[in-house]
C-alpha cells in the first residue's frame, strides 16, 4: 500500500521543501495521505528529524534564497508525433525512494506509483529495474501553446509552429478544489512572486502575505492566467509534484519551472483539459494510455473508453480484453490493444 507523506497539505500549506526549513515552528501538523481515493487521512505530530530528512534530499543546485539564475539554454523537446518520447530504465540504489527516482527522471510520483502499485515509495527493493514511463500520447486536439492534462498531472507546450513538445509533471487541485478544465492565457509573469496568503488560511500563518523565499509556496516564478487567482508556478516543496495538493494552480519541479519560464509569453493560450483516456494509431497499431479518474468525473470508464474508441471508428479494431485490462490497470504507458486480424470484428 503506498503512502504520501505531505507537509501542511494544499495551496500555500506545503511550507517545507528540500534543503528549506519547513516552517517557522516546530511540531506542525503533517499528513500521510493514501495515494488513492476514498483513503482516510492519518495525522501525526511532525518531529524535527523530519526538518533534516527534507534537508537530506536536496536536490544539487536548488537554492533556499529567492535569487534565482536565470536560464538562458534552449527548451528540451520532443518532436510532436503520435507517440512523443520513449521509456528509459533505472535501477533502484540503496537508499533511494520513488520520489527520488522520479524527480532525477522528471516525473511526477504519480507515474511511478501508477506503475508499480505493489511497492512501497519509500522503500522500493534495491536493485530492481523500473520502467521509467517517459513516453506519452499527446492529449487534447490542440496541439499549439499550453495543454495542461489534469488526469495524468502533466503540462505539455507546444512551440516552433507546433512541430516540438515539451512536457513537465505537475501537481494541481485537490479533490475538494479541483483546478478547473477552462481556457485562458497568460496574463503576467512575476519572478520572486509574494503570496497572497487565502483569507481561511490567516489564522494559520498569521499573516496576510508571505514575501519570496523558501517559506513562499509559489517558488521562485509565478505565470498568471487570465485574470483569475490561478497560475503555474513553483514550489518549495517538489514532493507536492504528482499529487493533488493546491488550492487549484498548477505546480511544477523548481528546476522545471525555471527552464519552462522565460520561453513562455504574455498571451499565450493555456487549455486545461480532462481525458484519462487517449488513443492514437501508429504504424497500423492501436494504442490507449489511461490514467486515473482523480476528480471521480466518469460514471462508466468502460463506457467511456469504448466512446473514445467508436468516435475514431476503431471498435473493430480492438481487442476487448486488452484494452479491458489497460482500463483496470490504468498504468499511464502507452499499450497496445490491436486486435489480431482473426480477431477482428466487422462493425455497423
Amino acid at each position: 500500500m503506498a503512502f504520501l507523506l505531505l507537509y501542511n497539505v494544499g495551496e500555500g500549506l506545503d511550507a517545507g521543501r528540500r534543503g528549506g526549513p519547513l516552517d517557522s515552528g516546530e511540531g506542525r501538523v503533517c499528513v500521510i495521505r493514501h495515494i488513492g481515493k476514498g483513503a482516510p487521512l492519518i495525522i501525526i505530530a511532525c518531529v524535527a528529524a523530519f526538518r533534516i530528512l527534507i534537508g537530506a534530499m536536496q536536490a544539487p543546485g536548488v537554492n533556499t534564497s529567492c535569487n534565482p539564475l536565470p536560464y538562458d539554454g534552449p527548451l528540451p523537446s520532443l518532436r510532436v508525433d503520435s507517440i512523443v518520447g520513449e521509456t528509459v530504465s533505472h535501477t533502484i540504489k540503496e537508499g533511494e525512494t520513488f520520489y527520488d527516482i522520479a524527480r532525477a527522471h522528471d516525473v511526477g510520483i504519480n507515474d511511478l506509483t501508477a506503475l508499480y502499485p505493489r511497492f512501497d515509495p519509500w522503500i522500493p527493493p534495491p536493485g530492481t529495474v523500473l520502467t521509467i514511463p517517459t513516453c506519452w500520447i499527446p492529449p487534447g486536439i490542440r496541439q499549439e501553446g499550453i495543454v495542461i492534462n489534469l488526469p495524468e498531472l502533466r503540462l505539455y507546450y507546444y512551440h516552433n509552429e507546433g512541430t516540438a513538445v515539451t512536457t513537465y509533471p505537475i501537481g494541481i487541485g485537490t479533490e475538494e478544489r479541483v483546478t478547473p478544465q477552462k481556457t485562458f492565457r497568460v496574463s503576467r509573469k512575476i519572478v520572486c512572486p509574494t503570496w497572497t496568503v487565502p483569507p481561511s488560511l490567516h489564522d494559520k500563518y498569521g499573516a496576510v502575505k508571505i514575501p519570496p523565499g523558501p517559506e513562499n509556496p509559489l517558488g521562485r516564478y509565478w505565470i498568471g492566467l487570465g485574470n483569475s487567482s490561478y497560475g503555474i508556478h513553483g514550489t518549495n516543496f517538489p514532493w507536492a509534484v504528482g499529487n493533488l495538493v493546491t488550492h487549484g494552480c498548477i505546480r511544477a519541479y523548481p528546476e522545471d519551472i525555471r527552464e519552462f519560464f522565460p520561453h513562455i509569453a504574455v498571451g499565450t493560450e493555456v487549455e486545461i483539459i480532462y481525458e484519462p483516456v487517449k488513443i492514437t494509431v501508429i504504424n497500423g497499431r492501436i494504442l490507449i494510455e489511461v490514467h486515473d479518474d482523480i476528480y471521480d468525473l466518469i460514471h462508466d470508464f468502460r463506457m467511456h473508453g469504448l466512446m473514445i474508441i467508436a468516435e475514431r471508428r476503431l471498435i473493430g479494431e480492438i481487442n476487448l480484453d486488452a484494452m479491458q485490462k489497460a482500463l483496470d490497470e490504468k498504468t499511464g504507458l502507452p499499450v497496445d490493444i490491436t486486435a489480431e486480424p482473426n480477431e477482428r470484428r466487422r462493425v455497423g
